[in-house]
């Protein structure tokens, strides 16, 4: 009965492996790693993170100025991707671009 248990869980992780190593092929481009040149830019996405998510909410939570100080932040992350433009693979680049600039317009909704 235990060698039964070993195969099964030997079998279960020989798929996961397989399939783990067709899904990092097929979305490489999305989820890869960084160009070396831009091996700062997950510290500055953490940085951009939290200070949209948690120092944002000290600056006069509920007002104008806390939105222009988001969008600022937001437009400033966004152009520094535009000019590092970190991965490897254009599609990725343009995608982590556009996203960028979505958030930049939620924040401008207040305005409208």
């Amino acid at each position: 009965m235990q060698g039964y248990i070993h195969c099964l869980i030997s079998s279960l992780v020989c798929v996961l492996v397989v399939a783990l190593n067709e899904f990092g092929q097929q979305f490489d481009y999305v989820a890869g790693n960084y160009r070396a040149e831009a091996w700062f830019v997950e510290p500055l996405d953490l940085i951009k993170k939290l200070l949209l998510s948690g120092a944002i909410m000290f600056v006069k939570p509920g007002s104008i100025l806390q939105c222009n100080i988001a969008i600022l932040i937001s437009c400033f992350f966004t152009l520094a991707h535009g000019i590092v433009w970190p991965y490897p693979h254009i599609g990725a680049n343009i995608l982590k671009l556009i996203t960028e600039l979505q958030v930049s317009c939620l924040l401008s909704v207040p305005y409208c």
